[in-house]
């Protein structure tokens, strides 16, 4: 069996020999001196167009050799195992490799091969640059058909594919440099590696430089462009009011979308208004994946933040973990700090029962006053005429037809009125109209009309109808003949006569009160629980936090400017909505669902009462992040078994393997992952780019990371 062996010279040339398996260092040697020997001299050096012409054509070639060489590599990533293996079970050499059939193929085209140091660095890097774009195409192809996780991880590979080459192709040249120089493989790893990254975050600083002077110069262009109108319709299609947000979210949000929208760019109107809940939620951070709810995105962000707390702190990464945690204690913060009270339920419920039971207190005391008053009222006694009343009356019964109606005692009062007198054990006794009767009747009829069903009460209602309607006069007493009566007399009869009217109406005064404390007391059923004593936590439950709306909205008229009381019916409410959702301040814990729940519940209509629409807008926003944060969208592939510490375990015990090195694997295995994702987790905090529509934006991973070549 023979080998080839490539030799280089010590002026850089390159001569390739044919030997033996077994050829010793010597005989290698000595067929490489005959080659050299064999070689022409070289020429000297060509000028003008044929020279410009033949290095043009040369370098043509070995870009053509690179492709060639590179491509098939990536192949060799299944290829070589399967080779290998078959070499050790059947004990043979092992089968050409995909990259020496491209190499191959080259040879037979007469393409040229690499000669001078410079050279093999700028085709190692070209190498490496088609390997990696090989990469990048199979994983476009894994993101739109491969499901699940392997979906998300070819979205990720496939992502800016000009940073990647461009890392791809400085990685391979740096790590040819180093092995030009004759440096350890671990140094050319080492320097690929570096390479790598410095290619990488170099094309990405170009992009940068250059979208700076695209955005300036949109910028002049959209100067008459107005952003906040821009936004208040943006973020109206996601059900949030421009107006309703407080100073500090709308600057933010004019420096998050301004340049955007100066330039033309559409917007994601749902994106916006995730973003513009975190703005509204003072220490929040949002974070790409969260702000997007892209399955892909978010799956990457949540991972990487696994990841992250499986290894040491980043220098100049974002520290997922620690933003997620942030967001989730702000949420917190302002549930248990829109509204400041120091009453808990209990002495919630007990102020708002003394509250009702001091304004009843003094309604009574007012009535009690008013009937004392009519009590002393002279000319309670005098005869009133009796006649217009009672004809009213019955009138009244009959046109509704309500006479059978009437409840026994109001009718029996009622005739023995029209009949002036009572019949009792066969004697009849006079049944005065006067002041006091009317009042007694009034009673009589206040009482019955409690009791009885509907047609009763249109019966009663005929009779006081009646009763309030007609003008009752003093019965005017005859004095006889044509007697002379003087300014004096006429004077005192006009008196007499006004003293039953103004005692009526000193009891219509206090039957008034009376009637006015009896209907506040019956306007709601919160106010009947809370005078006939109800219990303080089940009054709170049933009336604040269930109770009928226009119960409520007569609850806030009666706190009014009662700052104490209206404090603690917020907290009560944002209490309610904490305890369905579970929270835990200590422990920074919740559940939004149960918060969404508890604040669909309370409804809008109830939080408006007690809060202000830019309090409601953040009590929103607030409930909104923490959804967003514990968001796990369909499609999405979250680790929720936190295996990245494992998988990084298996990339370190392979490498230390592989190497035979002890700790190897830890040594390498940990800065390459953190490379890697310290400068994707670093994306994931520019949230910028996830408000624009169309596709989310891509997360760059260094090429040479998602070549084959990096573990030749």
């Amino acid at each position: 069996m023979r080998t080839t062996y490539e030799v280089r010279g010590p002026d850089g040339r390159v001569v390739e020999i044919e030997g033996p398996d077994n050829a010793t260092p010597e005989q290698i040697r000595a067929a490489a001196e005959r080659a050299f020997a064999l070689q022409p001299k070289a020429q000297p050096a060509e000028s003008g167009v044929l020279a410009g012409a033949k290095r043009l054509g040369r370098a043509a070639g070995l870009t053509a050799r690179a492709g060639l060489e590179g491509l098939p590599e990536l192949a060799d990533v299944a290829w070589n195992p399967v080779r290998h293996a078959v070499s050790w079970a059947t004990e043979t050499p092992p089968m050409a490799s995909m990259s020496e059939g491209g190499s191959t193929v080259a040879n037979l085209l007469g393409l040229p091969k690499p000669q001078t140091p410079d050279e093999r660095v700028v085709q190692t890097g070209a190498k490496m640059m088609a390997g990696a774009g090989g990469s990048i195409g199979l994983a476009q192809q894994a993101a739109k058909a491969a499901p699940g996780l392997l979906q998300a991880a070819g979205a990720q590979f496939a992502a800016q594919p000009t940073v990647q080459l461009a890392g791809a192709g400085a990685g391979g040249a740096a790590g040819e440099a180093a092995r030009e120089s004759g440096s350890s493989p671990w140094a050319q790893f080492g320097a690929a590696l570096a390479g790598t990254m410095a290619g990488a975050v170099g094309a990405q600083q170009l992009q940068k430089a250059g979208q700076g002077v695209y955005n300036a110069l949109s910028s002049m262009r959209g100067q008459g462009v107005n952003i906040d109108v821009t936004l208040q319709r943006e973020l109206g299609k996601a059900g949030i009011n421009w107006q309703d947000l407080s100073a500090r979210a709308k600057q933010q949000l004019r420096e998050d979308a301004g340049r955007f929208i100066v330039r033309g760019q559409a917007l994601d109107a749902e994106s916006l208004g995730r973003l513009a809940d975190f703005r509204q939620v003072p220490g929040s951070v949002p974070l790409l994946g969260d702000v997007t709810q892209n399955p892909r995105t978010l799956s990457i962000q949540r991972n990487l933040a696994k990841q992250q707390a499986n290894m040491p702190a980043l220098f100049g990464a974002d520290d997922l973990t620690d933003a997620t945690n942030r967001s989730a204690k702000s949420v917190l913060d302002v549930l248990g700090g829109v509204a400041k009270s120091p009453l808990d339920t209990v002495e919630t419920g007990q102020g708002l029962l003394s509250m009702v039971g001091r304004r009843d207190a003094a309604m009574q005391a007012s009535e009690n006053a008013l009937y004392q008053t009519a009590r002393e009222a002279a000319g309670r006694d005098i005869p009133l005429a009796r006649g217009a009343f009672v004809e009213e009356a019955f009138a009244n019964l009959a046109k509704n037809n309500k006479t059978a109606f009437l409840p026994e005692g109001v009718s029996n009062m009622l005739n023995q009125i029209a009949a002036g007198e009572i019949k009792v054990g066969g004697r009849s006794y006079p049944v005065p109209f006067t002041v006091d009767t009317i009042d007694t009747l009034k009673t009589t009829l206040a009482a019955a009309s409690r009791s009885a069903d509907g047609n009763g009460r249109a019966a009663i209602k005929a009779v006081r109808d009646a009763l309030e309607n007609v003008g009752i006069e003093p019965v005017k007493r005859s004095a006889g003949g044509q007697q002379l009566v003087t300014e004096a007399g006429a004077q005192f009869l006009r008196e007499q006569d006004g003293l039953p009217r103004a005692a009526l109406d000193a009891f219509d005064a206090a039957r008034s009160a009376a009637r006015q404390r009896r209907n506040w007391q019956e306007s709601a059923p919160w106010i009947e629980d809370a005078l006939s004593g109800a219990d303080p936590i089940n009054f709170v439950r049933k009336h604040v936090i269930s109770g009928p709306l226009d119960g409520l909205q007569s609850m806030r008229q009666e706190i009014g400017n009662n700052d104490q009381m209206l404090q603690a019916v917020r907290r009560q409410m944002l209490d309610y909505i904490m305890k369905r959702g579970s929270a835990d301040a200590a422990h920074t814990n919740f559940s939004s669902k149960g918060m969404k729940d508890a604040l669909e519940a309370i409804t809008p209509q109830r939080m408006r009462l007690f809060f202000e629409p830019e309090e409601i807008a953040q009590i929103k926003a607030a409930i909104n992040v923490g959804r967003h944060i514990q968001a796990q969208p369909m499609g999405s592939a979250v680790n929720n078994s936190n295996t990245a510490a494992v998988g990084m375990a298996r990339l370190a015990d392979v490498l230390t393997r592989a190497s035979g090195v002890p700790v190897l694997g830890p040594l390498v295995a940990q800065p390459l992952t953190q490379a890697v994702t310290g400068m994707q987790m670093r994306q994931m905090g520019n949230v910028g780019p996830g408000i624009l529509a169309g596709p989310p934006p891509g997360l760059p991973l260094p090429g040479l990371l998602s070549s084959p070549l990096l573990f030749p």
